[in-house]
């Protein structure tokens, strides 16, 4: 660290893979594909002023099926990777990770979530969650929020790899 301690992050290696189930019969997936997100983030009250940075990656998988003769694009998250830098006078304590799945035209959903302390994280593996449709007129969504606390505030940031409605 800039100040001379030392930060120990634990974490899952860049080439971890989280799913090792074989695709169904007729089923392609286009391997991993990802999904960026960053944002400057500044406080509300003084937006000249700003309290960290944080990058989100998405690990994806895409494919197509046929259903009653459409074809149907889904996504399915695999993993999430995050790195968080706080602003200098700005101390993090914790943030709470949700990530959830909506699929719309199948009336599937999952969802999960963790507290970390880690201002960085590799290949967090997302066993749990579903195929979403991309199709427009769906009610879908795939999407991680990201809650830090700093200086005892929370602030909160959505990276959206479907849609745009979490909860």
């Amino acid at each position: 660290m800039p100040d001379g301690s030392t930060l120990i992050v634990t974490g899952y290696p860049t080439d971890y893979t989280n799913d090792e189930t074989p695709l169904e019969p007729g089923q392609q997936a286009e391997g991993y594909i990802y999904a960026l997100s960053s944002n400057l983030l500044v406080n509300e009250e003084d937006t000249t002023q700003t309290w960290g940075y944080l990058f989100s990656r998405i690990k994806y998988y895409s494919r197509s099926i046929q259903e009653q003769g459409l074809t149907i694009n889904q996504k399915r998250m695999d993993s999430i990777s995050y790195e968080l830098e706080p602003a200098s006078g700005y101390s993090f304590s914790d943030m709470e990770v949700h990530y959830l799945s909506i699929d719309g035209l199948f009336n599937d959903f999952a969802e999960n979530t963790f507290i970390t302390s880690q201002l960085v994280m590799t290949n967090f593996p997302t066993t749990s969650m579903i195929w979403v449709s991309t199709n427009a007129g769906y009610n879908s969504t795939s999407a991680v929020s990201y809650s830090p606390v700093f200086n005892g505030r929370e602030y909160y940031f959505e990276h959206f790899l479907i849609g745009r409605i979490i909860g």
